[in-house]
């Protein structure tokens, strides 16, 4: 158990190469967030890292399936999807901050999408 007031379900975890656990799970469609924590010091304790992720949930809702993976320069990637929409964040500071420059909508389709 990360956090007793986010209830929610599916949770991806994963372990990054400094042995720090990271948990994923979406908060739900209604939130449109999904969230994600660290541990520290193998699992006894999370730090709640927020939703990487904030969207109006006409622009494009979130809270759907949600992964977090790692790359060789340490940076965190946090991908949150809701039906068309997938979102990336990029954290390069162990995923304690995700800075809005570094956050792409990627693709978002509706009826008025092309291409």
């Amino acid at each position: 158990m990360t956090d007793f007031s986010a209830t929610s379900g599916e949770p991806i975890i994963k372990v990054d190469k400094k042995d720090r656990i990271f948990v994923t799970t979406p908060f739900g469609l209604s939130t449109t967030i999904s969230m994600l924590w660290r541990s520290d010091d193998g699992g006894r304790s999370y730090l709640p890292l927020g939703p990487p992720v904030l969207r109006d949930a006409v622009a494009g809702p979130g809270g759907g399936d949600s992964d977090v993976d790692f790359d060789d320069k340490d940076r965190v990637y946090f991908i949150d999807l809701w039906a068309g929409c997938v979102t990336v964040a990029v954290s390069e500071d162990g995923g304690n901050t995700f800075p809005s420059d570094r956050t792409s909508y990627v693709s978002c389709v509706s009826g008025e999408t092309q291409g």
